[in-house]
């Protein structure tokens, strides 16, 4: 038997199981530790709910709903989804985001909130 050391902290461990599920982490942790640094990394500080009310968001794409992950529910109200974010247990993995090669920005509709996912690379220079 052997065992595998990565780099990965394994800091928001119960989180990635919670939306990805026990055999894709362990298959990350063996074929793609990177992943699980970008995703715990994204817990931290790659996702993140502002209040905004100026101009230059105005463009920005405007979300009536939030999208989940889940094959069951497909999205949740801003309400709710504004209400999980202030919550200790937020975790950003069970919504349908991720870092892409740039910053994205939406807007929430009926707020003054704005949701800002960081790139992947300023997530990944944050290890």
């Amino acid at each position: 038997m052997f065992s595998v050391t990565t780099s990965f902290s394994q800091k928001h461990s119960d989180k990635i199981i919670h939306a990805y599920g026990q055999l894709a982490f362990d298959a990350y942790q063996v074929n793609n530790p990177g992943m699980l640094i970008e995703m715990d990394n994204y817990i931290d500080f790659g996702f993140e709910v502002k209040t905004s009310t100026s101009e230059k968001y105005l463009t920005v794409p405007v979300l009536s709903e939030i999208p989940l992950r889940l094959k069951t529910v497909t999205s949740v109200s801003i309400d709710t989804f504004l209400n999980d974010y202030n919550s200790s247990s937020f975790n950003p993995l069970i919504y349908k985001f991720f870092p892409k090669k740039f910053i994205q920005v939406y807007r929430l509709e009926g707020t003054d909130k704005i949701v800002i996912i960081s790139n992947h690379s300023t997530i990944l220079s944050n290890k």
